[in-house]
């Protein structure tokens, strides 16, 4: 009459279920508090040690979001033939690859470098972003439609930072397609939960819709902060105005995130938080203009913490700290301040 097989595949789906509702992720983080912790005292030598800079953390960065994407991926649970997390997965690859591929390309990561007395040795550095090519590729199957868009990703990647390599194009600030990433993977967290193993489509928890909204106000206030300069704009009273009335929408907005999880309300909390703070960063006076550009650069170190504690990756949580407090100028908490 009763099939244990059936029993016992009925605990494991009411254990699967009772583990995506759970933030996997705080509880990983509050298990992790001990590693921040150490991180946090021991910063200067790390950073002394192996001469940890931005430019560096963006790289590591890079490749830890790449890993990520495609070791979490979980095509069981896919519930559409297509999917806009598809599209996304490969715009994140193809940013990271192309990161890591100019700096593998400009000489520091070459193969070459390290091999003697080879004839050929200069394709050999060709062989490494093959390897990772192929990688990619088997990180999917057995769904080969998913390893192609990995590997062709990846491909695009590596040829897009070998072309900028081999043309010399003057390098962007890494901190701005990292955080590009990181606001998507934050969009990807919430349509395609259970596919990152995040939490369970329609019953995610409220420190799961916090935590989303606080990396997509932080994500807002670095790209606010980044493309929008002061300007003395706007008079004082109607500052005020605006703030209070810019406050209540966002507020509205969040309590409106938590009812429905709809990733449509994510972006438009994100487009609110980015209108109130560029208006905000406008209002700043010229003469404050290198406090807010102080104010970035930590507001980014955050924003590296947070997503690390999302994702599950203490790794750039790690960073995040190390960045923050190796950073010789301090964080202008008026500035910061000044935006809330």
């Amino acid at each position: 009459m009763f099939d244990s097989s059936m029993v016992v595949s009925s605990a494991i789906s009411s254990f699967n279920n009772a583990a995506l509702v759970s933030p996997d992720f705080f509880w990983a983080a509050i298990l992790c508090i001990p590693i921040f912790i150490a991180a946090w005292i021991f910063a200067k030598p790390v950073a002394d040690k192996f001469k940890f800079q931005n430019f560096d953390a963006c790289l590591v960065s890079a490749g830890a979001f790449a890993i990520w994407i495609m070791a979490r991926e979980n095509f069981a649970v896919l519930r559409v033939s297509f999917s806009w997390t598809g599209v996304i997965i490969a715009a994140c690859l193809v940013i990271c690859m192309a990161m890591l591929s100019r700096r593998y390309y400009d000489g520091g990561w070459r193969v070459s470098k390290y091999i003697k007395n080879i004839k050929y040795k200069s394709r050999t550095d060709f062989a490494l972003p093959a390897v990772v090519a192929v990688i990619a590729f088997a990180c999917a199957l057995p769904n080969w439609k998913a390893g192609l868009m990995h590997f062709a990703a990846v491909v695009i990647g590596i040829i897009i930072g070998y072309w900028r390599s081999r043309k010399n194009k003057q390098t962007i600030d890494p901190t701005l397609p990292i955080s590009i990433v990181a606001f998507l993977v934050a969009f990807m967290l919430i349509s395609q939960p259970e596919f990152f193993r995040f939490g369970q489509m329609g019953n995610l928890t409220f420190v799961h819709i916090l935590f989303l909204s606080v990396a997509a106000t932080l994500l807002a206030m670095y790209f606010a902060t980044k493309f929008v300069r002061p300007a003395g704009w706007l008079k004082k009273s109607w500052y005020k105005k605006f703030k209070l009335l810019g406050r209540l929408g966002i507020l509205f907005l969040f309590i409106l995130f938590d009812i429905t999880e709809s990733e449509l309300i994510f972006i438009a909390l994100a487009l609110a938080g980015f209108i109130y703070f560029a208006v905000a960063v406008r209002h700043t006076q010229k003469s404050d203009a290198e406090k807010i550009s102080d104010a970035r650069r930590h507001i980014w170190y955050f924003s590296l913490c947070l997503i690390g504690v999302l994702t599950a990756m203490p790794l750039l949580t790690v960073m995040g700290i190390i960045l923050y407090k190796t950073d010789t100028r301090k964080l202008p908490a008026d500035a910061l301040k000044s935006l809330l």
